[in-house]
């Protein structure tokens, strides 16, 4: 199990009341202080009848609540509420701080409310207080009713009893003492415990009470009894709340318990009933069981049988912990978090399930999971075990052997399955979080019967999108749905699905992949458009696209970068362009349309520039010349400001006043100037008549003047001739008429007056205007066109026999792109990726009046717009053949279709395809690299996408893997070698028995082995941890331990007639468990024995030493022993003495020879007496003396005999003779005898024999 910590507020109990923003401070907190000390919180209900909001409470001494932790732990209580907006504690006296605050269904906390304080004025504690009960205490029993106790100890032996309304706080039980709070079935007694710790060793009862806050420490245990109503379970009352499990253990019986948190080490165990907003933490353990009591109960003479009660779990959450489900239990909205798991046995069931990264969820044989949600986790199902109603968001699901799969499950995770029975239910693969790498479903063989439908997004992804491996044989159609319903049904390899803006088709990869590839089912053009006019413009542009009727997307740009969706007209009021284009809803885009505005001008030409011919005083007319802007294609004047002419030369201006000139450009904006003519003198009265040009004309740029001749007042003058002023030049006739042919194009103002002979000037006629109109169109000629790239590049001569060029225009498909001046002869036109193809160019020239005709040429326009980078390089995981399936996004490109892709791959040789994945085999193991780009039909190729790299792993196993063993003691080398298609051998692992090494080299050792034949397994590994076949090296440790030390070696001296000592030790170890021989040195000479001891016989007298050491079957020689000493005591005696006596008179002298011992004589002792039976001792000699004398022996028979004794006090046998004495004595010698024992039983008599002066 992972550790996780988490804090108790992080899961939230029931369903919670949702707020769009972050919850507000709960309101209307008020306290009240009701009897023994009871506080009563209650606030502003924030739930409003829609679900469950949960409150956190804070009590505090602080006004800063600091002895309130960071995760809520409280110092007084920090609580959660259901829907209830009340709470309430009881406290001692003192002041004290309180704060409300809500909890939101995702566990955001809200604003935390104004703080209350609470003044309790009385203590709430006075009986008992400290009292300690047990072998250490006064008292052994205490037994309480409707009494408040605290700070009592409950020790060995000791035992509280609290009962009928009784309350206490801060109670410890220690090791062998018990607390039981309640009566037996009693309801609503209002007895209650809290703050009560529960120690090792130490027991709590709860029967009918209540208790709150209790820590329960290692080897304490709380067992809390149900309350029963006619012997029903009353699930309303709780017997436990706010319980802490540290170690211990909390056991609830047809019970109802609440927010109990199991801690490392501890455990819960509900024998039926409930437990509520259960949190097992890390380390910690949970047990539901149902509960069957066979019991018997009598109540009010009736009586009721208890037979069995459900256990149920509701609002658990699991953070690293393990909880148990067994038969006939359930738990409902169950939370798992990471480590955690959730065992459901047989006969259990679970609701509402969710499961985090790293919980489990595991649904033994029997046992059934329903509605899981999988958030990263993963759910176990063993065979005989059923799920239904499963959402994968995340995460695993593993379907073992003969489980079942029952109901609908959505799949945005993974599916493990390794049975065909999986043949219920239907495996709903939603494919938002498929992949082109990783399967949904690891194996579609062994889904056989159930139903396979996947469902997609209302506009997926276009591309290939992996959903099962190992699809080879399967041969179900596929439902395919969307939230409109089902789409239709699909089989693999078959036709495609056409739904709306998307194609679909099942297709089997390579590698038997079951994949789903979504494609534009619409055939995207290039959108066309109409514009308000092509002419020049001093007005806004409109401009109307048409797209496709199937298109989903209808798009509008001013740049072509930023796009948004097309409303209706584009109004232009100025210069530019506009682009259209039309997608799928998937991604594609279609060909871009471009419209290029350029005919909108709305800035006027500047005003024409005025000067006079002279501004001196004159009876002439003066000219006014008008000085236009070169963009003024339309030039006029006027002599009121209303009516205009076409101005061509200077104005004559005859008389004083204005006259007004405008320049219009070809767009129709006007600049306008006028100038004042004050300088012409008044005609005399002499001067001729003014002439009238009313008989003249104009034809084909001819005019001709008429007038009547002029009068003069004195018929004696002469008139001498005309001056005709035409646009302000003066011609002269003698004539009354005058013709100007041939005469340039525009407007033509004649005046005539006639001059007498006398020099005086008459007035000037009225003037009569004629317009010389162009009546010859120009011509236009293409001299050269080409294409560069998008660039259109044309060249053209024009001329007008009459008057100028004023523009050009040059059309392209019939549409004006550029106006130009009279003086261009080539332009570039710019076009774009969406002109690709054939294009009629055209070039007509305006003189003013008549437009030439369409000069025109035909062009082709190809595709030089490379495709778009190729994205979404998948990381492709190569398979145990190392083939590996490369794939990417459909590339983009102006013409529509991308027509193949090359694939540069390791930066080697470039690889094709027409399709967006490419299989490759033969991949080398380890780093790859892959681009990819696209080639349209015109052969462009984009640039080439990022670099992607994946790995192939290596998974071929290495291969000749062979050991040679070296064996020095009872270590073993390891001589190792293999191959592996990487190169080399990451490490070799050498196994036996239970000792195994790794190693990174070629060489390994192994160390303790016994004596024997060994047989030791070698497996190598690759870098990516692939093993070879073991091989096997077989050996054999030669036994090189010598025995131990032999000890315990015998040390008694040693008494024996045939000097043979028994030499005995303890029996040696040897690693080998037997000693094949022992070695034993004696006195410089070697002995050998199988067994601990050794008889030696014929040892010397004295003082010997030997050592012992022990040899094992492998002749390993042990230490030799210490050395031991013993002693050969002497116990032979010397041999028997034959003495010889000569008597003369009353003298005997007695002489022997040397008697032979096998270690020497060092006494002798002479005997002597009357008889036999009664010698006496006569002399003690040296080793040396060989005779004595005895004298004054009186007349009769006597014994004599002779003793040899050696050093260790060994005596010959006394061996005796018998002499006579004939002769008496004067005076008998008295003899004083003892008695002496000897060896071989006999006994002599030993004295002291007083001899006479000369004996």
């Amino acid at each position: 199990m992972k550790e996780w910590e988490m804090s108790n507020d992080e899961w939230l109990l029931g369903e919670m009341n949702v707020y769009a923003d972050s919850l507000p401070a709960p309101t209307g907190l008020v306290a009240n202080i009701g009897a023994e000390n009871e506080v009563t919180v209650s606030w502003n209900d924030m739930s409003s009848g829609e679900g469950y909001i949960e409150y956190s409470v804070q009590v505090s001494r602080f006004s800063d609540f600091r002895d309130v932790s960071d995760y809520g732990s409280p110092a007084i209580v920090d609580s959660f509420m259901e829907s209830d907006n009340t709470f309430w504690m009881i406290l001692d006296k003192g002041s004290y701080y309180i704060r409300v605050r809500a909890i939101d269904y995702t566990g955001e906390y809200g604003e935390w409310s104004t703080v209350i304080t609470v003044d309790v004025p009385i203590a709430w504690m006075t009986g008992y207080e400290g009292t300690i009960l047990g072998v250490e205490g006064m008292d052994d029993r205490l037994d309480t009713s409707n009494t408040r106790i605290s700070e009592v100890t409950v020790n060995r032996n000791g035992y509280l009893s609290v009962q009928d309304g009784g309350k206490t706080r801060g109670i410890i039980v220690n090791s062998g003492g018990q607390m039981r709070l309640g009566d037996d079935w009693a309801v609503y007694t209002e007895t209650y415990a809290i703050e009560t710790v529960i120690n090792d060793g130490g027991r709590m009862m709860v029967k009918g009470g209540y208790a709150q806050h209790t820590v329960i420490n290692t080897g304490g245990e709380q067992t809390v009894y149900g309350v029963f109503s006619s012997f029903t379970f009353m699930e309303d009352w709780v017997g436990a709340y706010d319980t802490t499990v540290n170690g211990g253990t909390q056991t609830a019986i047809a019970a109802s318990i609440s927010r109990t948190t199991v801690n490392s080490g501890g455990l819960m165990v509900l024998h039926g009933g409930l437990v509520d907003s259960l949190t097992v933490n890390s380390g910690g353990i949970a047990k539901i069981y149902s509960y069957q009591a066979g019991k018997t109960a009598t109540t009010d003479s009736t009586r009721f049988e208890i037979t069995y009660f459900a256990g149920r779990a509701a609002d658990m959450a699991i953070n690293g912990g393990t909880a148990y489900l067994y038969d006939g239990t359930t738990a409902d909205d169950t939370r798992i978090g990471s480590g955690g798991v959730m065992m459901v046995h047989a006969g259990a069931e679970a609701f509402d399930t969710t499961i985090s990264t790293d919980g489990s969820l595991m649904v033994l044989a029997g046992g059934r999971a329903t509605d899981s949600v999988l958030n990263g986790g993963s759910i176990h199902v063993a065979t005989g075990g059923l799920i239904d109603g499963v959402s994968i968001n995340s995460g695993k699901l593993y379907l073992y052997g003969g489980a079942i799969l029952d109901g609908m499950v959505n799949v945005n995770g993974t599916v493990m399955l390794d049975d065909v029975t999986m043949n219920r239910g239907t495996l709903n693969l939603q494919l938002t979080s498929a992949s082109a790498v990783s399967p949904m479903i690891n194996d579609l063989s062994y889904l056989e019967g159930g139903e396979l439908t996947v469902t997609v997004d209302a506009a997926p992804g276009a591309g290939i999108y992996v959903l099962a491996g190992n699809a080879g044989q399967y041969s179900q159609s596929i439902s395919l749905k969307a939230d409109s319903g089902t789409l239709g049904a699909l089989t693999v390899n078959g036709d495609a699905l056409n739904y709306g803006a998307y194609r679909y088709q099942l297709l089997l990869s390579d590698n038997s992949d079951l994949t789903l590839q979504i494609s534009s089912s619409i055939v995207l053009a290039k959108p066309e458009y109409s514009v308000s006019t092509t002419e020049p413009t001093n007005q806004d542009v409109e401009i109307i696209a048409a797209f496709s009727a199937d298109a989903v997307i209808r798009e509008y740009s001013f740049d072509g970068q930023n796009w948004s969706a097309y409303q209706g007209k584009i109004i232009l009021s100025g210069n530019g362009s506009v682009y259209f284009r039309e997608g799928d809803g998937s991604g594609n885009y279609g060909p871009v349309a471009s419209c290029i505005v350029n005919n909108i001008d709305k800035i006027a030409p500047e005003k024409p520039q005025l000067t006079a011919s002279t501004q001196e005083p004159t009876y002439d007319a003066v000219l006014v010349t008008a000085l236009f802007s070169a963009d003024s294609v339309k030039r006029e004047y006027s002599l009121d400001g209303r009516s205009w002419q076409t101005y061509t030369n200077p104005v004559a201006v005859t008389g004083n006043g204005t006259v007004y000139f405008r320049g219009t450009d070809a767009a129709g904006n006007t600049g306008v100037a006028q100038y004042e003519v004050s300088n012409i003198l008044t005609v005399s009265p002499e001067a001729p008549s003014t002439v009238s040009l009313a008989r003249s004309s104009y034809k084909k740029y001819n005019i001709t003047l008429k007038w009547d001749k002029a009068t003069t007042a004195d018929k004696s003058i002469k008139i001498a001739n005309y001056e005709i002023s035409i646009n302000g030049v003066i011609y002269t006739s003698k004539s009354t008429s005058f013709s100007l042919k041939n005469v340039d194009l525009g407007s033509y103002e004649c005046m005539v007056r006639a001059i007498d002979s006398n020099g005086n000037v008459g007035k000037w006629s009225d003037v009569t205007t004629f317009t010389a109109v162009d009546e010859t169109a120009p011509v236009v000629k293409i001299t050269s066109v080409s294409v560069n790239g998008y660039d259109l590049i044309l060249g053209w001569n024009g001329e007008d026999k009459k008057g100028d060029i004023i523009s050009y225009s040059v059309k392209y498909d019939g549409i004006i792109r550029e106006m130009l001046g009279g003086d261009a002869s080539s332009m570039t036109l710019t076009l774009s990726e969406s002109d690709v193809g054939k294009h009629k160019v055209e070039v007509i020239a305006f003189d003013g009046t008549n437009y030439s005709k369409a000069a025109s040429k035909t062009v082709a326009v190809k595709d030089v717009t490379p495709p778009e980078q190729v994205t979404g390089l998948s990381v492709p995981v190569a398979d145990s053949k190392y083939k590996a399936i490369l794939s990417w996004h459909i590339g983009t490109d102006n013409s529509g279709k991308v027509a193949r892709y090359e694939i540069l791959l390791d930066n080697g040789k470039i690889l094709k395809s027409t399709r967006t994945a490419l299989s490759v085999s033969k991949l080398a193991v380890g780093e790859h690299t892959y681009q990819v780009r696209a080639l349209d039909q015109a052969k462009n190729a984009g640039a080439w996408s990022e670099v992607q790299t994946f790995i192939v792993r290596d998974m071929t196993a290495p291969t000749s893997i062979k050991g040679k063993a070296t064996v020095t003691g009872y270590s073993v080398g390891f001589e190792l070698s293999g191959k592996d298609n990487s190169g080399e051998i990451a490490k070799y692992i050498v196994s036996c028995g239970d000792k195994v090494v790794e190693t990174t080299s070629s060489s390994a050792v192994l160390d303790g082995f016994d004596p024997g034949k060994h047989s030791a397994v070698v497996v190598a590994y690759d870098a990516e941890g692939n093993a070879s076949k073991a091989a096997k090296v077989t050996f054999t440790v030669k036994d090189v331990t010598v025995p131990e030390q032999v000890i315990g070696l015998s040390s008694s001296n040693v008494q024996d007639k045939n000097y043979k000592a028994n030499l005995s030790w303890q029996v040696a170890f040897d690693n080998s468990g037997k000693i094949a021989q022992y070695e034993i040195l004696l006195d410089g000479k070697f002995y050998h024995s199988s067994k601990p001891t050794l008889t030696t016989a014929k040892l010397t007298v004295g003082e010997h030493s030997y050592q012992v050491r022990a040899i094992d079957q492998t002749k390993n020689v042990g230490a030799w022993s210490e050395v031991q000493t013993f002693i050969v005591n002497d116990v032979t005696a010397p041999n028997k003495v034959s003495a010889k006596a000569k008597v003369t008179d009353n003298w005997v002298g007695i002489e022997w020879k040397e008697a032979k011992d096998n270690v020497g004589v060092t006494a002798y002792e002479v005997w002597f007496g009357e008889s036999k039976d009664c010698m006496s001792l006569g002399y003690q000699l040296e080793a040396n003396q060989f005779s004595c004398d005895f004298s004054g022996i009186d007349k009769g028979t006597w014994y004599y005999g002779v003793v040899a004794i050696d050093a260790a006090g060994n005596r010959s046998t006394l061996t005796t003779s018998k002499l006579t004495v004939k002769q008496e004595l004067e005076t008998a010698v008295p003899v004083e005898l003892s008695v002496f024992p000897f060896q071989n039983d006999e006994q002599y008599s030993s004295g002291l024999l007083n001899l006479a002066a000369g004996f």
